[in-house]
């Protein structure tokens, strides 16, 4: 698990970075729904970057909510 913390944090800084969303709010989004969804995520195959990445994508086209 040592240095997984630095990739999560790292790629939540680089997603939220590249989204047309506030910086802090995308992070939170982000957050949300890895809480809410993320195990699931993983067990379908996904990599925490592309399902951050993909909610934070989906956050800024609907101006909704992870």
């Amino acid at each position: 698990m040592e240095g997984q913390e630095t990739r999560i944090v790292n790629s939540l800084e680089k997603i939220s970075a590249g989204l047309g969303i506030d910086f802090a709010k995308g992070i939170n989004i982000m957050s949300d729904a890895t809480q809410t969804a993320g195990s699931v995520a993983n067990e379908a195959g996904l990599s925490f970057e592309k399902y951050a990445a993909s909610v934070g994508k989906i956050s800024e086209m609907t101006r909704l909510e992870g």
